[in-house]
């Protein structure tokens, strides 16, 4: 095994936290893992040496008929010839109870979801240096019923059903609930006590060391074929570039379609960005085919976005097509993030939103694709960029939606004088939470557009406006996150500069958690 080699295999096994298994070993751990498929894993298992295998949670249940199966023919080589280490998670541990014939059924009383306490029976090192009563998190509705066989019960849940399962002689653990969700208490000792204890694992993940390493996977796949770029300015994409540009050269063209849909001086900003990336940029002048296409998609988000997204892949096409005319030669390169594909359902769990950068590789077949960053968070891909020699302004730059100002309109049409009040609202609002030293201590500052007229008074005649909406967000992860809460100062000022414009009659200020709200209101 390579030092840089992958240690952990996790098995994607359609599950929406499959992705935070992989953050909580890199970040926690400093374990670089590999996420696969089961044919995927099957095979690489095979034919690398690994020191210990995750089975995902999923959305299926055991007993559907197109529930993802591990492929028997080859189960046997790892825990009656390798004795690789097994760790089922949810779905992960129903389907080796099911394997293994033990029954697997859906009761209701044993159904959870959210906050739950479980309580460890047995001594086993998968709970060292975890209490007897601890408060994990659960989502399933089926429950492993009396496993039998070389499997013996170790902790129970609060409901009496079967929290975790061991089998010394077979190396295979399992438990009921998400040791990877941030919401469980000791999730990240008993993931460590798995990945550390039990596989033995040695530290070789840092961000230091996988630049060199991405970029070689990277060039790899590309060999001696060019590279597209569609290329946002933040640093998701700024890192793919940073990481492509110094060995590609000319081989790589970066760009970005001006849909009239970006903020005040972006374009500015992205130039300067990508200059920083040694990237061969241009700028698309795309506004009336943008604004025309998400006019026509009414006013629903996902259709709005579905119709920037049809035009975001006819531009790619062309871009292509002018680079070099045969398909066959081109690589498209996308700054894609582990919280995209996952909200967007990419795998196999429940479609959260879409997003414009996936799903691609459907609506553009005649071309390969690149995402070197889809198992990373953001975070992740910040302290990349801070590696990289990023300066703060980029590596710290707030993320903003690939559709971005149309996103920012909400129960209208949207129009080009729409879109300029907007940009307008959004330039304020980060001009004066940048004044009172606070804008770099949100993660991401939403300002939006309501279409829902309001009375007021202005001077002493009655008027009317709609409101615009300001919605400040702390996370890491962007999967999960809490509102950050601005001072009345900072609010007082806010409402005072956006009710100049007439159209604005009120501010109000959105301090709702994710979940039940999303980063965007659509």
């Amino acid at each position: 095994m390579n030092s840089l080699d992958p240690q952990i295999v996790i098995v994607e096994m359609r599950g929406q936290l499959t992705q935070n298994i992989g953050r909580v070993l890199r970040n926690f751990l400093k374990v670089r893992p590999i996420i696969l498929s089961p044919e995927k894993a099957a095979a690489y298992i095979e034919t690398h040496s690994v020191r210990g295998i995750i089975l995902s949670g999923s959305g299926n249940s055991v007993n559907d008929t197109n529930a993802p199966h591990i492929p028997a023919s080859i189960f046997s080589q790892w825990y009656k010839v390798k004795k690789i280490p097994i760790l089922g998670i949810c779905y992960g541990m129903q389907w080796l109870a099911a394997f293994f014939e033990s029954r697997v059924a859906n009761i209701e009383r044993l159904r959870e979801y959210g906050p739950s306490r479980i309580t460890v029976i047995s001594t086993d090192v998968l709970f060292y240096k975890t209490p007897v009563e601890q408060t994990t998190w659960s989502d399933h509705s089926e429950s492993v019923l009396n496993p039998g066989g070389a499997f013996r019960i170790i902790a129970v849940t609060g409901v009496g059903g079967v929290a975790a399962i061991a089998s010394h002689s077979y190396n295979i653990w399992g438990v009921q609930f998400h040791p990877e969700a941030t919401q469980c208490e000791f999730g990240e000792q008993i993931l460590r006590n798995f990945v550390i204890e039990i596989c033995r694992c040695t530290s070789n993940w840092e961000p230091s060391s996988v630049v060199d390493l991405i970029r070689g996977e990277t060039v790899e796949a590309i060999g001696k074929r060019k590279v597209v770029l569609p290329y946002s300015g933040g640093v998701d994409s700024s890192v793919v570039a940073a990481l492509l540009a110094p060995v590609l050269g000319n081989r790589l063209v970066g760009f970005t379609f001006d849909g009239d849909h970006l903020r005040h001086q972006e374009g500015v900003e992205i130039a300067q960005h990508a200059r920083i990336c040694r990237l061969h940029w241009e700028m698309i002048d795309l506004k009336t085919q943008f604004v025309n296409a998400v006019a026509a998609a009414s006013t629903d988000g996902e259709k709005e976005r579905n119709a920037f997204q049809g035009v975001y892949v006819s531009g790619i096409r062309n871009r292509a097509k002018s680079f070099d005319p045969d398909s066959g030669q081109i690589l498209i390169a996308q700054g894609t993030l582990a919280p995209d594909v996952i909200e967007s359902g990419e795998t196999g769990g429940h479609r959260v939103v879409g997003h414009h950068n996936t799903g691609l590789e459907k609506l553009l077949p005649e071309y390969d694709f690149l995402h070197p960053l889809q198992e990373l968070f953001k975070h992740e891909v910040r302290e990349i960029g801070r590696i990289l020699g990023f300066p703060q302004s980029l590596s710290h730059r707030h993320p903003f939606p690939g559709p971005g100002l149309f996103l920012r309109i909400l129960g209208i049409v949207p129009t080009h004088e729409l879109l300029e009040l907007v940009r307008w609202l959004d330039w304020r609002v980060r001009e004066i939470t940048v004044a009172h030293g606070v804008y770099d201590e949100i993660s991401q500052l939403v300002t939006a557009y309501g279409h829902l007229y309001m009375h007021g008074v202005r001077g002493n005649e009655p008027a009317k406006g709609c409101p615009a909406l300001i919605r400040p967000f702390k996370t890491t992860d962007f999967m999960t996150g809490e509102p950050y809460y601005l001072t009345p100062t900072v609010m007082s000022e806010l409402s005072r500069e956006l009710v100049k414009d007439k159209r604005i009659g009120r501010v109000l200020f959105d301090y709702t958690p994710k979940p039940p709200g999303r980063t965007e209101y659509k």
